[in-house]
């Protein structure tokens, strides 16, 4: 069994054993190991190791970058060498549970092919204009080659199969857990509601940074982000922090520490399907901060996600209502304190890792693979 993490991710892995990283992004593969299976984790963005192979990688960057597709052949042959003897792989990143399905004769026979998606309803408005008539027909018939296809988010998963007209239960959707041992409040220090900042993290380009720029601010915001938004320079109550999950000189324990040391977290979403801002909401929330999130028509659980309760919801590109959600926030205490315990208690109650492990777990024994 191969699962695929990405590039950004593979340096965590020994962290991850080891309690100094969080467990959510390896999809429930160290849980696998745990109970007798054999997992290995891979880059799923390798370098060809000789010139020819390169060339040809550059290539499709460049064509990928004027049509938007994503699809690469290179990438899923560079993990052919890795795949023989498997009995199944992962894929948990857009572009390349595509190419697995587009590219799916090349793979060996008897694997097992399960392509994870994140965004797959928006995903056509991205690509350039001149290739989308077509691009329907791909990603129909990469899903269909895959033995099993899933998204992060239910709302992802109907508003994809509407917007690709896919056949009734192609495409399935998994529940996403974070880490609670890791991602936890700390100490008293850190809890106390004294602290004044507040924090905005993720370089998704499906943030919207510019409502925060745009807001009126009577505290102070720490962004950080690899996102070129030029308002968020101009606003002097931000402080801008360049850095992303592969660039930034953060660490997880860096970013835990301060999600407990500010007053609340913001997570500004456009209007869109893909399921974004889950792992920062879900984090926060686990370290009992509240989290002032937009109210999107993806957004990644309403069942849960209950506005006053455990979190604040705003409307889309709505500076106003997001400036009246931090100044509540601010000076309420009676409302904070309501937020904060609502948002611990619901992650612990309902967002734990085992939520995520227990999915793909399942998913393991239905597709009947051998310890």
């Amino acid at each position: 069994m191969i699962v695929l993490p990405g590039e950004a991710r593979e340096s965590r892995l020994s962290g991850a054993r080891s309690g100094r990283n969080p467990k959510e992004f390896f999809y429930g593969g160290l849980a696998l190991q745990e109970q007798g299976h054999e997992v290995v984790f891979l880059n799923a963005r390798q370098m060809s190791n000789n010139m020819a192979g390169r060339f040809r990688q550059h290539c499709e960057r460049k064509l990928n970058g004027l049509t938007q597709i994503g699809v690469t052949r290179s990438q899923v042959e560079l993990m052919i060498p890795h795949l023989h003897d498997v009995d199944v792989v992962f894929g948990f990143t857009d572009s390349f549970s595509l190419s697995m399905g587009c590219y799916r004769s090349l793979l060996p026979k008897q694997l097992k092919v399960i392509g994870g998606f994140h965004g797959l309803a928006d995903w056509r408005k991205r690509v350039r204009p001149p290739f989308r008539s077509g691009f329907g027909q791909l990603v129909r018939s990469s899903l269909q080659r895959l033995d099993y296809a899933m998204t992060s988010g239910a709302a992802d998963r109907e508003a994809a199969t509407k917007e690709y007209a896919l056949p009734a239960g192609l495409l399935q959707s998994y529940d996403f857990g974070v880490d609670q041992d890791f991602w936890s409040p700390g100490g008293t220090t850190a809890q106390k509601n004294d602290n004044t900042f507040f924090l905005a993290i993720g370089s998704d380009p499906q943030r919207d940074y510019s409502v925060i720029a745009r807001a009126v601010l009577s505290v102070q915001v720490k962004v950080i982000t690899n996102i070129d938004e030029p308002g968020l320079q101009q606003n002097p109550k931000i402080e801008l922090v360049r850095g992303s999950l592969a660039t930034s000189h953060l660490s997880d324990e860096d970013i835990r520490e301060l999600y407990r040391a500010c007053r609340g977290v913001i997570v500004p979403i456009k209007d869109v399907w893909q399921p974004s801002g889950c792992s920062v909401t879900l984090q926060a929330m686990s370290c009992g901060k509240p989290v002032i999130i937009t109210d999107y028509k993806g957004l990644f659980d309403r069942e849960f996600l209950r506005d006053g309760e455990n979190c604040v919801l705003v409307p889309p590109r709505d500076p106003i209502a997001l400036q009246q959600a931090i100044d509540r926030l601010s000076h309420d205490e009676a409302f904070y304190s309501g937020i904060s315990e609502g948002a611990l208690r619901t992650a612990r109650e309902h967002f734990g890792i085992s939520r995520l492990e227990n999915t793909i777990s399942t998913l393991v024994d239905r597709i009947g693979v051998k310890d």
